[in-house]
């Protein structure tokens, strides 16, 4: 900041950003006076100023220098509120008539953007939200014109910084529609400019930043998150497509950061697609890391907290070997990032997520009054401000409970999670899976069946391979402590001596129970009192048929 801005710099810089080379916007912001830049905007209404302050703000975020983008546009940014806030309440105002007028209030609308990302980035979410709000009803409340001034760029990241704002509350309803819209507006923008008679639309790298950032961090993250890997891998590939040939680092090594956690939700239990994951997330977090991105570093981090642990001792049932040992420092060394970025930039959510990592790693190394504490200590400190923080404390520590031999502790937890996540398909299905297998091993089959018969009402809208191993468990539990009989094509050694035992008790019990004697049983099957009592006491059509021979032999 050593220069005046010059009118040349500021165009300079403003090109290489809507070229989306991000690297070299960096590099000419430096030669900019973005103080005087910020004063002319504040003072003069200065539409090149504004145009520019709110781009470099964008660049602040985008490099994750949170702090930069506040100290330039916060200070104007509650006069811009204001002067928003003055055109939507005026009705019978006429609307701007100069394209120019149009410009300018565009231009600010766009600077209190960058003012709500400021407050999303500080977790201040419904500050954010209605200043977002704000700036979609000065649009549509007189600065759009149709068909000369349209503003499709601008609604477009209005609503890809809603969709942001309800992927964080777990609203993922509402976020993939804002993210649909968002990508949607950024389509209708290309194709607005596209050129008569030619049927291709007009494309601009900003354009197609803006799609790939609302399929990837918008729906891709989302559909993880709900448990759908089958949507989610799609939408992240075409995302790296888009953006494969960009001048920028950043978005994509994020999107591949979402992609190697999907495929591993996807691929649970498979190792080599783990190790793949791995692999992956370490060189996203040394992308991050060389960048000096602080937040995209500590979100490489919770995932590889979590990519550690998981490989480490998939099955708790078995001891925990030399490797799953090295695996779990591993995690732990993750999760310690995770806890400093909390404490440094004050950051509780960052602080939870180390505290779950942690107790799933403890419960790991079968520390398991360590893992409950943990996730209870969490549950104490994050209270109603974070729910779906909340919930994933409630699971790790029924886990730990579970392993503690605590059954109607953890059944309590699980009870009380699924409650609290009606609108998070993924979690509401971990905890009915769990709720069914775990009262079946209580011999509490009436409430199993209710459970799983729940799951299968939403099974068809999320579905993971952990959640087929969760149903798998459950399915056995049940079958378990029933009478019933069941063969799966999966099932492995079938014999069919056995097979045909476990069939004959399963038609004596159904037959006696609808009797009241040995006879009557018989006779409702269709069978004689003597195969009735052969089939009861587990003999088989072979056994029975050999010793019928036998008979015939000895009379020869």
């Amino acid at each position: 900041m050593t220069s005046k801005p010059s009118g040349g710099s500021l165009s300079l810089f403003c090109g290489a950003f809507l070229e989306t080379e991000f690297a070299l916007a960096r590099r000419r912001s430096l030669a900019i006076d973005w103080l005087a830049v910020s004063q002319r905007a504040r003072n003069n209404n200065d539409l090149e100023a504004l145009r520019a302050l709110a781009m470099y703000a964008e660049l602040c975020d985008y490099f994750g220098d949170f702090d930069g983008a506040s100290a330039l546009v916060s200070p104007i940014a509650p006069q811009i509120e204001e002067r928003l806030r003055t055109l939507i309440k005026s009705k019978d105002r006429p609307a701007p008539k100069s394209i120019e007028e149009r410009r300018r209030l565009k231009r600010q609308v766009w600077l209190l953007m960058q003012e709500a990302m400021v407050n999303y980035r500080a977790t201040r979410f419904e500050t954010a939200r209605r200043l977002f709000e704000i700036c979609e009803d000065a649009i549509l409340s007189g600065i759009q014109e149709f068909p000369d001034y349209p503003c499709f760029s601008t609604l477009s990241r209005i609503h890809y910084g809603l969709g942001l704002i309800f992927r964080e509350r777990s609203d993922y309803s509402r976020a993939k529609e804002s993210f649909v819209r968002s990508i949607e507006y950024a389509w209708r923008s290309q194709h607005k400019k596209a050129v008569p008679g030619n049927a291709a639309a007009y494309s601009t790298n900003w354009s197609e930043l803006s799609i790939a950032r609302a399929l990837a961090l918008g729906l891709g993250f989302v559909y993880h998150s709900e448990g759908q890997p089958d949507l989610a891998l799609p939408v992240l590939l075409s995302a790296k497509m888009l953006l494969a040939r960009l001048k920028e680092t950043l978005l994509s090594t994020y999107v591949d950061l979402i992609y190697y956690d999907a495929s591993r939700s996807a691929s649970s239990g498979n190792q080599s697609v783990l190790d793949e994951s791995i692999l992956g997330l370490e060189k996203c977090h040394d992308v991050f890391v060389e960048a000096g991105h602080s937040l995209y570093c500590t979100r490489a981090a919770y995932s590889l907290a979590l990519a550690y642990s998981q490989r480490a001792r998939q099955d708790e049932n078995q001891p925990l070997t030399e490797a799953g040992d090295k695996d779990l420092l591993k995690a732990r060394h993750y999760a310690q990032k995770l806890a400093d970025y909390g404490l440094a930039h004050g950051d509780s959510r960052a602080e939870f997520y180390s505290m779950l990592c942690l107790s799933r790693i403890e419960r790991k190394r079968n520390n398991l009054t360590t893992a409950e504490k943990s996730a209870s200590e969490v549950l104490a400190r994050a209270g109603k401000d974070y729910p779906h923080i909340c919930v994933a404390a409630l699971i790790a520590r029924a886990e730990a409970e579970v392993r503690m031999d605590k059954l109607e502790s953890a059944l309590s937890d699980f009870r009380e999670a699924a409650a609290l996540s009606q609108g998070t398909l993924r979690t509401r299905a971990i905890c009915l899976l769990r709720l069914a297998e775990l009262y079946a091993r209580n011999n509490n089959s009436k409430k199993a069946s209710h459970y799983f018969d729940t799951w299968q009402q939403i099974r068809a809208s999320v579905s993971n391979a952990y959640l087929c191993r969760l149903e798998r468990r459950a399915q056995a539990a049940m079958e378990n402590r029933s009478s019933d009989f069941v063969v799966r094509l999966t099932d492995e050694n079938l014999n069919p001596d056995d097979l045909e035992r476990e069939l004959h008790r399963f038609i004596v019990l159904w037959a006696a129970g609808r009797t009241n004697s040995d006879q009557k049983a018989a006779d409702l099957i269709g069978v004689s009192r003597q195969t009735l009592m052969n089939w009861k006491i587990g003999v088989t059509t072979k056994a029975t048929a050999s010793k019928s021979a036998l008979r015939k032999s000895s009379r020869k």
